[in-house]
């Protein structure tokens, strides 16, 4: 459920390569919880990244996560392929 009024839509960063640059977008989102963004949309490619790179974005939050306590994460799940996106809505 989305607590809050808005959010800022953050779109992921990527390497040269297209691989999905977790550490950096981590990085990215915890400089805005800093400065008083309480609740980000991840957005950008979302339907291009590997369900791989989604679990490995998603596992990075909750072992690195130093947000706020009311800091809020919207993750979408969509996907090239609907049983893709299950596997993730599972997973989340």
């Amino acid at each position: 459920m989305i607590k809050e009024k808005f959010y800022v839509a953050f779109s992921t960063l990527f390497n040269e390569d297209d691989s999905l640059n977790v550490g950096r977008t981590i990085q990215h989102v915890k400089y805005l919880n800093q400065h008083e963004i309480k609740s980000i949309l991840l957005s950008g490619k979302q339907y291009s990244f590997s369900n791989n790179e989604k679990f490995e974005l998603i596992n990075a939050f909750d072992h690195k996560n130093q947000l706020s306590e009311n800091f809020e994460l919207i993750f979408g799940i969509s996907n090239i392929r609907q049983k893709y996106g299950k596997e993730l809505d599972k997973f989340i």
